[in-house]
């Protein structure tokens, strides 16, 4: 009966918590490698994994977290819309100013995205994207930008955009690792971490969520220099071989991938786990060359009390165009992300699955 009764509570949970939407910005709780109790802040999400700061801390002990792995404490509510707040559209600079408006704002002595969520007295509150409530900002019209319109930093547009697309690994001293992709298109636009598949990159739908992630590039003698659409210039030490990246920055490894041949098929079943303290989520893809495949989520908890394990399964038809897997569920929902084979690992977003079964 206890191991029941902690089955029905972690269900109950992970019902819950897929029942909250959790934004960037919202506040957490979660149990650490170390037993202790940590509350952070909701950085990014890629897919169903949540990058977490721990409140308090540097930035490089941020960690990436399934819902399963923490608990939502304070959510992040969505900006209001044209229909609460009646606009009052402006002109400036050639675009339009309205509430729900896409914008780059000045503050802090750096450009960076949001969205106009209020109008007042010829003001706009803007609501930054990856931050909280608290940081919304009032600013006057002339703080205000569209979009990618950073002085000579030209964001492209294309939906089909081609390029090189790298993998980037790093081991950090702590002892973690993480994966990153790096997509160089041809026109000179960078995109990091796409977010709707890779080669090819549609810009015009990464311009819409993963705009903070794009920039202008140029590699001359062993230096690669972006100029993000925030403001920011990034300079990094590069190294090639054959012609290829290989290294970005000095503790990573970098890998060349090339497109998947048309018609590419999957076939095996990939599994891994991901956990902090007594809590993880596994993640299991089985793939068949007819191009279906079934999916198994499933959530560990261990207490006091005992263990408990909860599954959801779901299953589709899946596709594969470039880098791009896209996922079509039976149950409707469509995703799109970057995949790449490394040894006998299935990289999917920035998570590695090995290979279980052929």
């Amino acid at each position: 009966m206890r191991k029941i009764g902690l089955l029905l509570v972690l269900l109950f949970i992970i019902e819950l918590s897929n029942a909250q939407e959790i934004r960037v910005g919202a506040k957490v709780e979660f149990t650490a490698s170390d037993g202790k109790l940590y509350q952070g802040t909701v950085r990014e999400i890629i897919h169903t994994a949540h990058k977490i700061h721990y409140d308090g801390f540097d930035d490089q002990y941020d960690t990436w977290m399934t819902k399963d792995q923490f608990k939502l404490i304070q959510s992040v509510p969505l900006p209001a819309t044209p229909a609460a707040i009646p606009p009052s559209p402006v002109t400036n600079n050639s675009f339009t100013l309205q509430v729900g408006g896409r914008v780059e704002a000045f503050s802090s002595k750096k450009w960076d995205q949001g969205t106009i969520v209020e109008i007042k007295d010829g003001k706009f509150k803007i609501h930054f994207d990856g931050y909280s409530d608290y940081w919304d900002t009032w600013v006057a019209a002339n703080e205000l930008r569209a979009p990618g319109s950073n002085g000579d930093v030209k964001i492209s547009a294309d939906k089909a955009s081609k390029g090189k697309l790298y993998l980037r690994h790093i081991r950090w001293l702590t002892g973690g690792t993480s994966l990153n992709w790096y997509f160089f298109a041809d026109n000179g636009t960078i995109v990091l971490d796409p977010k709707h598949g890779a080669n090819p990159v549609n810009l015009a739908e990464e311009r819409v969520d993963n705009m903070k992630n794009m920039g202008t590039y140029s590699i001359s003698n062993n230096l690669l220099k972006i100029k993000w659409v925030n403001g920011l210039t990034t300079e990094v030490e590069v190294e090639y071989k054959n012609g290829e990246l290989i290294r970005i920055d000095a503790f990573s490894i970098v890998m060349r991938l090339k497109e998947f041949p048309a018609n590419y098929k999957l076939n095996g079943t990939y599994s891994g786990v991901m956990g902090v303290g007594n809590v993880a989520q596994g993640r299991t893809f089985s793939f068949s060359n007819n191009g279906t495949f079934t999916s198994l989520n499933t959530g560990y908890v261990s207490t006091g009390m005992g263990n408990a394990i909860a599954e959801k399964n779901n299953s589709g038809n899946y596709s594969i165009n470039g880098n791009t897997l896209v996922l079509n569920y039976a149950d409707g929902n469509i995703e799109k992300a970057p995949i790449a084979i490394w040894d006998d690992r299935l990289v999917i977003n920035s998570t590695s699955l090995p290979l279980v079964k052929n």
